[in-house]
């Protein structure tokens, strides 16, 4: 297992502020629950992600928040420490170009719907690190221990909110509740190199014939012999799919012979 870097393998480290724009980069929930279900079990959540400013200079075992931006709640919904040197792989928004990617492992995450505020400190240490939209910017020295502090607080009372809350009857009259749970599984860390892949090298859509979609936030990254059987993360056994028919590829509604679709006989295509 990698070695991960914490704040006492180096006497003195550095705070970064990473963003992250939902309207602009999908981060599935199931991701993030394999995330979550890897920092409760004491492992390495490896990740890596987009960094343009300060990435000449951050250094291995320093600290990096990820602060969700664009619409609805924002602030502070995940921490983790560096653990590589600064990479260059293709952008996340599938175009050509390229861009720099600090690899990092999560230690601490929350519910995208309850971030962490960040007005109270933003008062307490006035900077424009804490609406800056550069991902990568430095946090003051004077911010970063309070900050933790007070991440570390949300985080906690986070998770305790999650372990205490009891079954209790549901009134059908009203909502359910919206709840998650949280299950301990193998994770395809190899999963977004591969989408990358595929967006660099395949039209931006969905490749089923007649199907629409080509948001970038809705095309997923399929494999034509599934992961679980040993498929290769390779052009030549991946597709680029919407998510419904990713999965009518998935449970066997539709097949792919490497150079047509074709639809069970039982299912009408869709």
């Amino acid at each position: 297992m990698a070695k991960t870097f914490h704040p006492e393998h180096r006497s003195a480290y550095a705070s970064y502020m990473l963003l992250w724009n939902p309207d602009y980069f999908f981060w599935p929930e199931d991701e993030r629950l394999e995330t979550l279900a890897s920092i409760e079990a004491g492992e390495p959540a490896e990740a890596q992600w987009s960094m343009s400013a300060n990435h000449r200079h951050v250094q291995v075992g320093d600290r990096v928040y990820l602060r969700k931006t664009g619409q609805g709640d924002r602030g502070i919904v995940a921490a983790g420490w560096v653990q590589g040197e600064v990479i260059m792989q293709p952008h996340w928004d599938g175009s050509a170009r390229a861009a720099t990617y600090v690899p990092i492992s999560w230690d601490s995450l929350v519910d995208v719907d309850n971030p962490f505020n960040l007005e109270p400190i933003s008062q307490q240490f006035p900077s424009g690190i804490w609406r800056g939209m550069q991902s990568g910017m430095r946090i003051p020295d004077d911010a970063t221990q309070e900050l933790e502090r007070q991440w570390q607080g949300h985080f906690g009372r986070a998770l305790r909110q999650e372990q205490n809350r009891d079954d209790v009857d549901h009134d059908s009259a009203s909502p359910i509740e919206r709840r998650y749970a949280v299950s301990v599984i193998r994770a395809r860390r190899h999963q977004k190199s591969f989408r990358a892949l595929l967006l660099q090298n395949r039209e931006l859509k969905c490749q089923v014939d007649g199907c629409p979609i080509c948001d970038l936030r809705l095309l997923e990254a399929a494999h034509i012999v599934p992961d679980s059987d040993g498929g290769a993360s390779s052009l030549d056994n991946g597709l680029l799919l919407c998510p419904n028919h990713h999965r009518a590829l998935d449970v066997g509604l539709i097949d792919y012979d490497g150079d047509e679709f074709f639809w069970n006989d039982e299912v009408e295509p869709f």
